[in-house]
């Protein structure tokens, strides 16, 4: 069973072989909990022998024993393959679409015949052939 024990901030430095001072600025920054007792400021270790609370890349503090680290790291692994699988997806259909755009199409095809300005066209007179000029 994992309980806490209460440690003057010395015990707990010795305890973990760190100093004093690291013990006090992980109580400023809210790593460490730490309560007043007569005066006495003492802090809060597992029996168990876990040392310093970790504080995770979210911001989340969970305590230090090999049990909780490696199940924290087992969620935040799941959650990362989920975001690869999701990527994965997405980077597929993108890709299917992409070759899709480039896809040679059919080419229309060529008239077979000259194609006439556009004013013999409006004017009607597409298939009509051009004044003979006279001579004289």
């Amino acid at each position: 069973m994992n309980t806490l024990r209460q440690l003057t901030i010395n015990e707990a430095a010795r305890e973990l072989g760190v100093t004093r001072r690291t013990i006090e600025r992980r109580i400023q920054k809210g790593d460490i909990v730490a309560s007043y007792v007569n005066g006495k400021r003492y802090v809060h270790i597992s029996d168990n022998g876990a040392t310093l609370p970790i504080v995770t890349h979210d911001g989340r503090t969970t305590d230090s024993d090999a049990a909780t680290q490696i199940a924290t790291l087992r969620a935040e692994l799941d959650t990362i393959r989920q975001e690869r699988d999701y990527l994965r997806h997405h980077v597929s259909q993108l890709t299917a679409t992409l070759y899709k755009i480039h896809e040679p199409r059919e080419q229309l095809p060529t008239p077979q015949h000259k194609q006439q300005p556009l004013w013999r066209r409006l004017l009607g007179m597409a298939n009509a052939d051009p004044p003979l000029s006279d001579p004289g």
